[in-house]
């Protein structure tokens, strides 16, 4: 459906696309966490994404936020940068493994699937950059800073 009556499009819907000037670098963040069976675990992580994006001042129209499951729940990787390169129209993106140790899963699953997942993409002609960070929980300053405010409000309780 068109916004005009003479059937030309108004443009992007989505407030992310709204933001972002055509032509300009726009950087996905993919957060991927492992999945799971319980629904609030995996709604959690897209929480995350969704407050993380909101987080961002500088320059917040040159980043979108989304997440991923790496298996059991959707979207999974493919579906969720298939999303961030053609929907948010990401340029580069960013994997983030949320796990907090660099266990097999950050260092070997997820990098693996991303890999599948950018060929699959390229055979569909669709190309962007996609890098990997490592995990979420080697960022050690910051998670010892996490750790205090949860000893300090466990102790307050």
């Amino acid at each position: 459906p068109h916004a005009y009556a003479d059937g030309a499009d108004a443009g992007p819907t989505d407030s992310t696309d709204r933001r972002h000037v055509p032509g300009e670098e726009r950087v996905g963040i993919l957060l991927i966490d492992h999945g799971s069976r319980r629904p609030a675990s995996n709604e959690h992580i897209h929480n995350v994404a969704a407050v993380y994006e909101g987080s961002l001042r500088r320059d917040a129209s040159a980043k979108v936020v989304r997440a991923a499951h790496m298996e059991i729940a959707e979207p999974g990787i493919l579906v969720a940068l298939r999303d961030l390169i053609t929907h948010c129209r990401a340029t580069r993106v960013v994997c983030v493994p949320y796990f907090l140790s660099p266990g097999r899963h950050s260092t070997e699953d997820v990098p693996r699937l991303i890999s599948e997942a950018r060929d699959a993409l390229k055979g569909e002609g669709i190309e962007a950059e996609v890098v990997i960070s490592n995990a979420l929980g080697t960022a050690m300053p910051q998670m010892l800073g996490a750790i205090d405010v949860l000893v300090d409000g466990a102790l307050v309780k």
